[in-house]
């Protein structure tokens, strides 16, 4: 399915192709089923050696930086 969808953004030209993979990670499917646990686990591991608040930071970062983008106030955050 990957190397379909590529091949067929490729056909529309480089730039475009460029464009979708820089995009390909900030999806609600990636940012909800991966981004979340790895937030999560990351936060549980780091929580003992920097403190509550790095880890949070730390946690959050990750969280943040897979949200795709949107319109400021559409959704519901």
């Amino acid at each position: 399915m990957f190397y379909f969808s590529a091949r067929y953004v490729g056909s529309l030209g480089e730039k475009s192709l460029k464009v979708q993979m820089d995009k390909l990670w900030k999806n609600w499917t990636v940012h909800n089923i991966i981004s979340h646990p790895v937030s999560e686990v990351l936060y549980l591991i780091s929580l003992p050696f920097v403190g509550r608040e790095k880890a949070e930071n730390i946690s959050g970062w990750i969280h943040d930086v897979t949200l795709p983008d949107q319109v400021r106030g559409t959704g519901r955050g």
